[in-house]
């Protein structure tokens, strides 16, 4: 559990910043 919210917190900005690069590019 705690291994996946810190995968999460990671994830989190990468998530917020890439799927609106990919919604503008495709």
């Amino acid at each position: 559990m705690l291994g996946y919210l810190k995968f999460a917190v990671v994830f989190l900005p990468w998530e917020i910043i890439v799927i609106p690069i990919l919604a503008y590019l495709f």
